[in-house]
């Protein structure tokens, strides 16, 4: 007969060989048994990387130095094989990526990130979180058994010591996550992730998800500090956006300024002296603004031009130097040099027309806008390093209008804060959400700077918007469940009509699971006597899934 020491030492040795029997199952580096990796050249890939928005960490651990190494843009499309073509995200940095289409939990791995490692003995790491808002991101949960060992770090600090964590492999494979590793929660939709966001792993300093410490790469202070996108690949995904990305334009003027409207261009009059022209690219309408003001007897244009110049030094001027004032280009476009981007000038003067920087749909129909990527020109962020303005702020805003010209909403983000402390990243592009407005019919985009000698201009590029409401992913439209929840507002009780046999999750306002039944076909009635306020519920059949609001009063 066992006893019970006897017991628990047998219980504890099962406990301990299952642990290493799991820990066995982390995938070593190339070459080894089991590895996962994706190889770059996966035909599973479809899809690649569309845009990026970097914000960088410093040189190392209590270092004020940036890192600088490489440029957002080379992590965009499939990676060339290159140790040198990466950016680097810096100390505890981190980059939100963007696709032109959105990921979809599917079967196996739903995407792949790759890293620039040397070799299989020194890795840079990076946390992923994925999100379907671009607000609620949702980290997959990152494990280590990884000890630091400075004079031999391979025996501490391999491949099969990680488990998602993006880096673990070497140069030219990546590691791919699954949507499944995520617990369901209703501020996830993981049929529409429509951002990947990577975080630098600080050696020796940050934690995995049950709070051992990671150990990477032997960290030592350099400009290319931390871990070095090389490219994001869309494994499973959903049918792809319409992204007016200005390459095919017949309209990029030949200076490096905003779009010149004057007496000798091809316009329309929209008003006494105010003149529009207008430009197309994918079927959007990106209008530019002229103002004839008589007393001077010239024209101010605002609105929207695009240019393929990118040359940085053509920008360095300020408000004493004309010549360098008035341009507009970028640093970059956004996917790189010698790409076409669209570039504005913003006039808030009194004669200023409301049709002033105006995106509609080219035949005039209500649209669905996800996003655009936004930067200011290289003046306009030189005037912002010299100013002396207190609190100096540069905000773009876009404000939507439905075809009864109400506003359906607004999305705003800051190029440059003084206020943050934070003045080195804002020459390149940043991620506006646009998400948020809704159906509009037209957007009118505004900047704001508190000192008035800041150069006007701003950088517009990959405009991604939908056609209809569920456009982004038509295989998850066929699946969707009908459900129908009546009631609603309810009071006591809800009625929860459906299809066929499912089950039954409610969430609530944080997103947290408050609940799972499973429901019969037809109707169910749930009692909500003990619940108060806003819910959402969840439907599920094998691959079929719907979500709804539910509001208990």
């Amino acid at each position: 007969m066992i006893n019970e020491t006897m017991k628990k030492s047998i219980f504890f040795i099962a406990m301990v060989i299952g642990s290493f029997y799991t820990m066995a199952q982390w995938d070593g580096a190339i070459g080894t048994d089991g590895c996962q990796a994706i190889s770059q050249n996966d035909n599973s890939i479809i899809a690649w990387a569309k845009g990026v928005e970097v914000n960088r960490g410093t040189w190392g651990y209590g270092d004020e130095r940036i890192a600088t190494y490489g440029e957002p843009y080379q992590a965009l499309g499939k990676p060339d094989s290159t140790t040198t073509t990466a950016v680097s995200l810096g100390e505890g940095g981190s980059a939100v990526i963007t696709f032109d289409r959105p990921i979809i939990n599917g079967t196996g791995k739903d995407f792949v990130v790759f890293e620039n490692a040397f070799g299989p003995d020194f890795l840079e790491l990076a946390f992923v979180e994925v999100s379907s808002d671009g607000v609620n991101y949702f980290r997959f949960p990152a494990q280590t058994t990884s000890y630091n060992n400075e004079q031999t770090p391979a025996e501490g600090r391999g491949a099969e010591r990680y488990n998602n964590l993006a880096g673990k492999y070497e140069l030219g494979f990546g590691v791919g996550f699954d949507l499944d590793e995520l617990e369901d929660n209703s501020l996830l939709d993981k049929n529409n992730i429509r951002f990947v966001r990577l975080i630098d792993v600080m050696d020796g300093i940050s934690t995995d998800s049950e709070g051992n410490i990671i150990y990477d790469g032997l960290s030592w202070a350099t400009y290319s500090q931390g871990f070095d996108l090389t490219g994001v690949g869309v494994i499973n995904g959903g049918e792809p956006y319409s992204i007016a990305d200005f390459e095919n334009s017949n309209w990029i003027t030949d200076v490096n300024t905003y779009e010149i409207i004057d007496m000798n261009s091809n316009y329309d009059v929209l008003e006494d002296g105010v003149y529009t022209k207008n430009h197309f690219s994918n079927g959007m309408n990106f209008q530019g603004t002229g103002y004839y003001m008589e007393e001077y007897s010239w024209f101010m244009a605002m609105g929207f031009g695009a240019s393929n110049i990118t040359d940085e030094t053509v920008a360095t001027g300020n408000s004493q130097n004309p010549a360098n004032y008035y341009t507009s280009a970028s640093k970059y476009a956004l996917e790189g040099l010698g790409k076409t981007y669209l570039h504005a000038y913003f006039s808030s003067w009194d004669f200023a027309t409301t049709e002033h920087n105006i995106v509609k749909a080219e035949n005039n129909q209500p649209f669905y806008p996800q996003g655009v990527y936004v930067s200011q020109s290289l003046a306009c962020y030189e005037n912002l390093l010299t100013s002396t303005t207190d609190d100096l702020f540069l905000k773009i805003t876009a404000i939507g209008y439905n075809e009864e010209g109400e506003q359906t909403g607004t999305s705003e983000i800051y190029l440059f804060k003084a206020e943050n402390g934070d003045t080195t990243n804002h020459k390149d592009w940043r991620y506006l959400n646009l998400a948020n407005l809704g159906q509009v019919s037209k957007i009118a985009f505004t900047l704001e700077c508190n000192d008035y000698n800041v150069a006007a201009y701003f950088c517009l590029d990959n405009f991604v918007y939908k056609t209809t409401e569920d456009s982004y992913n038509n295989t998850i439209a066929q699946n969707d469940i009908k459900v129908n929840i009546y009631p609603n507002p309810a009071k006591d009780f809800v009625n929860i009509n459906v299809e066929e046999n499912s089950v039954l999750q409610l969430f609530d306002i944080q997103g947290r699971l408050l609940q799972t039944t499973n429901i019969n076909a037809g109707n169910t009635t749930i009692n909500t006597n003990n619940l108060h306020g806003t819910y959402f519920v969840k439907i599920i059949s094998d691959n079929k899934v719907s979500t709804k609001k539910l509001i208990v009063k």
